[in-house]
């Protein structure tokens, strides 16, 4: 075992507080939150959505947003609700399409910010759609 002259000045006074072990503790604590969760999305059976959000684009930021406590699992689920009814209602192309778009970015922000309410959101969508619909009717006219 090293002593204490040995270790570096900033290790040495991590470890003389006991910031060391804790630092430790704390970085097993948050795999095993992560963990339990995978296991939760898992018996909830939302582990196949998982797999739809990380196609597009969308796992990585929920992830990193529950990691800064930004994010409660609630209001994680509650997220993966809203996907898993939009795909219901047929409106996940049409995510991809605001996607490619570079609006899906936005609409996500604003709807994190709380600036954007979930009615609001998939009346959006819906008159995103119908917008699609009627370039693409036009186009074939």
């Amino acid at each position: 075992m090293e002593t204490p002259e040995a270790l570096p000045k900033s290790e040495k006074g991590l470890q003389l507080l006991g910031l060391l072990e804790l630092l430790e503790l704390l970085q097993l604590l948050e795999l095993l939150e992560l963990l339990e969760l995978l296991e939760l999305l898992q018996l909830l059976g939302l582990l196949e959505l998982l797999e739809l959000l990380q196609l597009l684009g969308l796992l990585e930021l929920l992830e990193l947003l529950q990691l800064l406590g930004l994010l409660k699992l609630l209001e994680l689920l509650q997220l993966l609700e809203l996907l898993e009814l939009l795909q219901l209602l047929g409106l996940l192309e049409l995510l991809e399409l605001l996607q490619l778009l570079g609006l899906l970015e936005l609409l996500e922000l604003l709807q994190l910010l709380g600036l954007l309410k979930l009615l609001e959101l998939l009346q959006l969508l819906e008159l995103l759609e119908l917008l699609q619909l009627l370039r693409l009717g036009i186009g074939t006219a």
